[in-house]
């Protein structure tokens, strides 16, 4: 049997993929929980992750602060003291805490001899520090435990959204219909489609107001339920925030409307851009991660909608691609075919952080075909690429790119020539994931 100390920390998850690369069923943990982390709670997650992976928790021991090492020390020794040779090994979790928490729990342990377990960020492995440090620690990738995603997001009191199963894309098999979707496999379809998507856009909106009875032939529906339980709410509670909104959502649904009036005359696109390009994101991430195999990588997942807790009904937050690194740390990738909402994006990225853990990274993912770059529509694309790499920095990009395609593109009636470099899709994946790569 086992003995696992650990630190309760805001970072639920920071603890957890070391413990469970060494736990065994049956093993014992120890949780140091200061008056923070008693006050928020931060102990009951992890410590009910554990328990139903077999593990017993055997004491809570109670510290004011975890950045003293003599106050850690005192409360620790006497309860070493109590179980001394009841343990064939003691691991000392080094994750949790402050930079001063593991000299007050090493010496606090000492009579147990205990082991230093610490996780690492980048890249994603774990360091083993032998009892004594005499010599130095073994780093090895994670192997053997299996933390996946719908237990990261317990770990911060959210869940899957209830009737809205995602979709795990890696390593299990995509559905068919993926792999029958055209956008990313025929190249001159998938031109057609940013072609008619852009015509689309460009339709010049009506001189004249739609008629409210007319909105529900021309306005997506749901467009329609927000504006109108915006108006029950703003009925229910007439308060100046509530009015506000009403305000707002009339002016946005009326404009809708005078977008849809404009386009009557025009063929629809073929299909929906949006839901296109996600698809084929998803197979090449799919088929880019079962051909590297990069130890890194715990799963892929697709279509991920997230509730908290206790509104299971309710959506809080909804990601394209999740990718599940074995150290708790997720790699998100939001597909976006044509405008780009910094102020969504960014709602994005704190909830993410919300959900999983403040070291996850969101990179956005847009369409660069550098054969289709004399096309009207390309040069939007440029400059989506250009103002989300100024705004989320280089590693907040990646371009999605046709197979084979130059890497290099210039633009038509550019009096200045320039060439733009563009790597490819996959190599760009590399780049961003190679930091975490054992």
């Amino acid at each position: 049997m086992q003995l696992f100390v650990l630190v309760s920390t805001g970072q639920r998850i920071a603890n957890i993929p070391p413990v469970l690369e060494y736990a065994r069923v049956g093993d014992h943990v120890v949780w140091i929980e200061s008056q923070e982390a008693a006050r928020n709670h931060w102990t009951e997650a992890p410590q009910r992750l554990l328990e139903n992976r077999g593990l017993l928790t055997v004491a809570t021991i109670r510290v004011r602060h975890v950045n003293d090492p003599v106050d850690l020390s005192n409360q620790l020794t006497p309860f070493a003291q109590s179980v001394q040779g009841q343990y064939e090994a003691t691991y000392l979790v080094a994750n949790g805490g402050t930079k001063l928490s593991p000299i007050g729990l090493f010496f606090g342990l000492e009579s147990l001899n205990p082991q230093i377990l610490y996780g690492d960020e980048r890249p994603a492995v774990h360091n083993l520090y032998p009892a004594g440090l005499n010599e130095s620690p073994r780093v090895a990738p994670y192997t053997r435990h299996t933390l996946d995603l719908p237990e990261i997001l317990q770990l911060n009191g959210y869940q899957f959204l209830a009737q809205r199963h995602p979709l795990q894309i890696w390593p299990q098999p995509l559905p068919a219909e993926y792999d029958s979707e055209r956008y990313g496999q025929d190249e001159e379809y998938t031109y057609q489609l940013h072609r008619d998507h852009a015509r689309w856009a460009a339709a010049r909106r009506s001189q004249e107001f739609v008629p409210f009875g007319e909105l529900f032939g021309l306005v997506d529906t749901n467009v329609i339920q927000r504006w109108y339980n915006t108006f029950q709410l703003a009925r229910r509670c007439p308060n100046p925030q509530n009015l506000t909104s009403l305000y707002h959502g009339t002016i946005n649904l009326a404009e809708q409307g005078r977008v849809a009036a404009g386009r009557r005359q025009l063929p629809p696109p073929q299909s929906d851009l949006g839901r296109s390009f996600e698809w084929a994101v998803v197979r090449r991430v799919r088929e880019w991660l079962d051909r590297v195999q990069h130890p890194a990588v715990q799963s892929a997942w697709s279509n991920v909608i997230v509730a908290r807790e206790g509104l299971p009904d309710r959506c809080d937050a909804e990601f394209d691609v999740l990718v599940v690194l074995k150290n708790g740390i997720l790699v998100a990738f939001e597909c976006k075919a044509a405008q780009v909402d910094d102020r969504d994006l960014e709602v994005n990225f704190h909830r993410l952080r919300q959900a999983t853990s403040r070291l996850a990274h969101t990179a956005i993912v847009i369409p660069i075909y550098t054969r289709a770059s004399h096309e009207p529509w390309f040069l939007q694309q440029h400059q989506t690429r250009e103002a989300i790499t100024t705004r989320f920095g280089p590693s907040g990009l990646v371009a999605f790119t046709w197979p084979g395609q130059p890497t290099q593109y210039t633009l038509p009636n550019n009096p200045s020539h320039e060439t733009f470099e563009c790597p490819d899709f996959e190599s760009s994946l590399e780049t961003l994931l190679s930091g975490y790569r054992p």
